[in-house]
């Protein structure tokens, strides 16, 4: 009787399941027996993978699939005379029983529903000659008794003679038993989609048995809020009654007080009966509905968490194919590596484990190609032979860390720095100002790689920029800590969950806003007074640390709003890995719970944005992505914008400042910290250029270092001095020589300032300024 073709489907997605699972732990068998374990457990990991390999077969053969049948039964054959013969398995057997299952997942990757792949001849795949040899080679004496029951359709007889034409009597026992057996429609007319984008995934029954529980909760307070509805329609029909006493009643009513009558009408005496009563409905209704409320809400949450752990994978679920991995690159590059994995227990979002599945096989690959010595460079600088590489999972409040650490060589920051400079990946000016960490950081620019040569595994321009890029989609971030000679450490922090969370609802720019409450470290209101300046950038102190301050409605290019005459500053400090920064919003709303639905494409690639979230009354709130929002306000070097200070310039109109400086750094510097005082600022490069400024424009107050080229800040400023025309602009020298000579030149030529930059600091600069202007 053939199977329903629909039903098939079904069986054969739950066969994908379960087949998965299966190769897992034959894959995880063979890489122990690489290890060469004892005699007991050699044992019990050849009854595993019998055992495996016999539920893939009864399995496959149950939705007709005939060509993994017939090698799970070959698998069986082998580690059944492995383990009666108490053999001992050789390496090229290993290799072998790996591509097996190489070749298995290669015919589910295509198709399940493929009839065509999976009834193909065994004549197709040299896999199975070569597992026929294996088997006769694991059991001589045995090679007429591995044929298998007349009842296994489509398992052939590994040990029967080639034919003449180059075949195996076991192509012609499938080809008989595909011709005899009833196999079902072909469904490949219906359905071409891949097993691997199907949605379906294994829900523990201790998990359904909750569900079940809250579902009855719910099902009870549904019923409660129906008595609910019914006491308040009582309550409808009572109003109902007043309003129609009241009605009849008013006419007389008017006439008794027009009377000036103190009588009481029975009009008073009932009405006021019906109000006690319906004052005492209103209130029983009142409690018991905010009970059924609380009740609900309760019920609700628990609803919600219950369904979000059934989307919960063990982080194993890709970490224990890396086992594999790691084996295979390690073996292709000659070096030994052993992996180990810790915390795997830990359950993770599905959507998130199948996002960093990539990021991982990059940096796993990346550390056994880039970051591994071979086994004689390690003996060379004394480390043991066999590298290490170690995955641990933790959990971190509402996120998960992922580390991926090595014992190889490290990181040389200066090689980095070479690579991206030879690459033309960044300027030397900007180099020059990068400290280890910014070096280090250079690794995740698109083009970087360190690899000489092109191969197959390394060297295609494919770098750690992928790694990031994954990330940002899952809200997530990476961060690199390395010590040369000992290894490298990758840190991923992602999300336990991409659907529901709680987030932290502003306003900025006129827009609604929410920054997930995981990467919100404190909420604070300022004075413009806490605000303070430095290195070309304004910051705030949080526990004595200087935090960068950026407004919200600028990094999202939103419009600004006036802070002049902000009494307070509303901040709200996000961080994401290392980085920790300090926003200005409009307003802080409140926290609230929030389901995040994905922008699909285009959408999905606006910056600074990770979806979408909507209101109690239908409004649409963007939910922003902090680590770009971290990244977008290191792209910005000052608050100008703000114009938030303590103590602005009282002028009508700004005081117009030459900085003169041949340093880009400096001259940037000083611009920026007068900038955002509100103070006009022209700048030149040396002191000629700057002479010649001076001559074309009216300038309030001249700042000007001393070492320079063409002509120094003495030589400028003793010009200006003894113009007749300028000598009354005031001059600050601004400079490293802190001699006492040099300080008495100064004063020789004029200048109202002398500031040494070994001593700079932004407010006293900003007072000279001021104070000099002022006079």
């Amino acid at each position: 009787m053939a199977i329903d073709a629909d039903f098939m489907r079904v069986l054969r997605k739950t066969f994908q399941v379960e087949l998965d699972e299966q190769l897992q732990q034959i894959t995880d068998g063979l890489l122990a027996l690489e290890k060469k374990p004892g005699r007991d457990e050699l044992l019990e990991i050849f009854n595993s993978i019998f055992r495996c390999a016999h539920n893939i077969k009864g399995a496959a053969r149950g939705v007709g699939a005939n060509n993994i049948e017939a090698i799970s039964h070959r698998l069986e054959s082998l580690f059944s005379n492995l383990r009666h013969e108490k053999s001992t398995i050789d390496a090229s057997v290993i290799d072998l029983c790996l591509e097996a299952l190489d070749s298995i997942r290669a015919i589910t990757a295509t198709d399940l529903d493929d009839s065509a792949e999976l009834d193909s001849t065994e004549a197709d795949n040299p896999i199975f000659a070569r597992l026929d040899r294996a088997i006769i080679a694991a059991s001589p004496e045995q090679q007429t008794a591995t044929a298998p029951p007349s009842g296994d359709r489509g398992a052939s007889q590994p040990e029967t003679p080639q034919r003449d034409d180059g075949g195996t009597g076991s192509d012609r026992v499938t080809a008989e038993a595909n011709t005899e057996s009833e196999s079902p429609p072909a469904p490949s007319q219906q359905s071409n989609k891949p097993v691997g984008g199907g949605d379906s995934i294994r829900v523990s029954l201790e998990k359904l048995q909750r569900l079940s529980s809250l579902a009855e909760e719910l099902q009870v307070a549904k019923i409660s809020i129906d008595d609910h509805f019914e006491k308040l329609l009582e309550v409808s029909q009572q109003i109902h009654k007043l309003d129609s006493i009241s009605s009849h009643a008013a006419e007389p009513v008017t006439a008794q007080i027009s009377d000036r009558q103190n009588t009481n009408d029975l009009y008073f005496t009932k009405t006021t009966a019906r109000f006690d009563g319906l004052r005492a409905q209103a209130s029983q209704l009142s409690k018991a509905m905010r009970a059924t409320k609380n009740r609900m809400g309760f019920i609700s949450a628990a609803l919600q968490d219950e369904i979000r752990m059934t989307r919960l994978l063990p982080a194993a679920t890709i970490l224990q194919p890396m086992h594999r991995i790691v084996r295979d690159l390690a073996r292709e590059l000659g070096k030994e590596v052993e992996l180990t994995i810790q915390g795997d227990q830990i359950e993770i979002d599905r959507a998130v484990l199948e996002g960093i599945r990539d990021p991982l096989i990059h940096l796993v690959r990346n550390a056994i190609d880039h970051g591994l010595e071979s086994s004689a460079d390690r003996a060379a600088a004394g480390k043991a032979e066999n590298a290490a590489i170690t995955l641990s999972v933790e959990s971190a409040g509402g996120q998960i860390r992922i580390s991926i650490a090595d014992n190889g060589r490290g990181i040389d920051t200066q090689r980095v720095a070479d690579i991206a400079l030879k690459k033309q990946l960044i300027s030397q000016d900007k180099l020059e100002h990068m400290d280890e960490l910014g070096k280090m950081e250079l690794i995740f620019l698109p083009g970087f790689s360190s690899a000489e040569i092109i191969t197959d595994v390394s060297g295609r321009g494919v770098g750690l920029d992928v790694v990031k890029a994954n990330l940002r989609k899952l809200n997530g971030s990476v961060e690199v800590d390395s010590q040369p000679g000992a290894g490298t450490t990758f840190r991923l922090l992602v999300p336990l969950s991409l659907t529901t969370e709680r987030g932290l609802q502003v306003s900025a720019g006129g827009e609604c806003l929410v920054i997930p409450s995981t990467a919100v470290e404190r909420i604070m209101e300022l004075s413009p007074d806490d605000v303070i300046d430095i290195a070309a950038s304004q910051a705030i102190l949080l526990d004595d640390t200087p935090i960068p301050l950026r407004s919200l409605a600028d990094i999202l290019s939103l419009p600004l709003e006036n802070t002049d005459r902000r009494s307070t500053i509303p901040v709200v400090i996000v961080s994401k890995g290392a980085a920790t920064i300090a926003v200005v919003v409009d307003e802080v709303v409140g926290e609230r719970e929030i389901v995040i639905k994905r922008l699909l494409p285009p959408l999905s690639t606006v910056p600074n944005i990770s979806g979408a979230t909507l209101t109690g009354s239908g409004e649409i709130m963007m939910v922003l992505n902090v680590a770009d929002l971290v990244e977008s306000s290191q792209q910005r070097s000052s608050l100008d914008y703000m114009k938030i200070d303590s103590d602005p310039v009282e002028a009508a109109t700004p005081a117009h400042i030459l900085v003169v400086d041949d340093s880009i750094t400096t001259r940037m510097l000083e611009k920026t910290i007068l900038e955002t005082h509100g103070f006009r600022v022209t700048v030149a490069t040396d002191g000629k250029q700057g002479w010649e400024l001076f001559q074309k424009e009216k300038f309030d107050l001249v700042v000007t270092d001393i070492e320079m080229p063409t002509m120094n800040g003495f030589e400028l400023t003793e010009r200006i001095k003894q113009h007749q025309h300028y000598s009354d602009v005031p001059v600050i020298i601004v400079t490293s020589l802190s001699k006492e000579e040099d300080k008495k030149r100064g004063v020789e030529v004029g200048a109202n300032a002398y500031i040494v930059k070994s001593q700079f600091e932004t407010r006293a600069l900003v007072d000279v300024v001021q104070r000099l202007i002022i006079d």
